[in-house]
């Protein structure tokens, strides 16, 4: 079930263009600026009023905004068989994402928005499941719109890949904002992230140490608390361990699309798909 995004002479020119760029190794999205998606991104096959009736993925990308590599986890869901809609959800709209890095107050006016769609969906529709998967900055817009949804309004589920949030946040307000699993991936190898935390922080104004390169300290959840370390066994799965190798198609496709579908359709994840240890 692989896609054209999957072969090697895809992924390879697409890495070299990313290396070229110097800045590249300083900004993870500087690269993706210049592979953003079109205007079509939310368009059919992957966004039509038959999907959005049996749910809503949001797929929330990194500081770079809708981008190459938001619509690669998109692509990997949709080979997975997730039958809801799969939205790139532009939560920084026009601005440079790194901006809402900056301040508590901007990153939650920001997330403020995010809610608003999901409420919006789901007065239009017979109250389908909603989930989130975020990247990087978009994986800490993941904790913050969960928080502000509550117990009242959960989601179904949720995925932060390589979050940039401090290690010790406290995700105890995000959990009750999630009925089903809050998976958060994180890999030692992600020396962009913890780099770009160093320099700029983290979406909570800690600077330095990253969840998106440790995990989270949080105990607790009740089991609802998945997290995913990187290991070398995914290297099989073109995953080396760094920041954008979380949106490698195959593995989302092998790894999260099982977990989506369970939350959207009450599918049981089907066999040989990953088994972590909640926390």
């Amino acid at each position: 079930m692989s896609t054209h995004g999957d072969s090697p002479g895809y992924w390879n020119r697409r890495a070299a263009q990313f290396c070229m760029d110097p800045l590249s190794l300083l900004i993870p999205g500087w690269g993706a600026l210049m592979m953003r998606v079109g205007p079509g991104r939310n368009s059919p096959p992957l966004v039509t009023p038959g999907r959005l009736e049996r749910g809503l993925v949001l797929v929330l990308p990194g500081i770079e905004g809708p981008s190459f590599y938001a619509d690669a986890v998109r692509r990997g869901l949709d080979a997975a068989g997730v039958g809801a809609a799969l939205e790139i959800c532009n939560w920084a709209g026009a601005w440079p994402g790194t901006l809402f890095a900056l301040t508590r107050r901007g990153s939650d006016r920001q997330a403020h928005a995010v809610a608003d769609r999901i409420t919006d969906y789901r007065r239009r529709h017979a109250a389908p499941p909603v989930v989130l998967v975020g990247h990087s900055g978009g994986a800490a817009m993941v904790v913050f719109v969960a928080e502000l949804l509550g117990p009242k309004a959960p989601l179904a589920g949720a995925i932060a890949l390589a979050p940039a949030l401090s290690p010790g946040y406290d995700l105890s307000r995000a959990l009750a904002g999630v009925a089903g699993e809050l998976v958060v991936c994180h890999s030692r190898r992600d020396v962009q992230l913890r780099m770009l935390t160093s320099v700029g922080g983290n979406f909570d104004r800690r600077f330095g140490r990253t969840a998106g390169q440790e995990g989270f300290a949080h105990r607790g959840g009740g089991g609802r608390l998945v997290q995913i370390a990187w290991t070398r066994a995914m290297a099989s799965q073109g995953h080396n361990g760094g920041h954008i190798a979380w949106t490698r198609p195959n593995w989302v496709r092998d790894n999260l699309g099982p977990r989506v579908k369970q939350w959207i359709g009450g599918n049981k994840p089907a066999a040989g798909a990953s088994r972590e240890q909640a926390d």
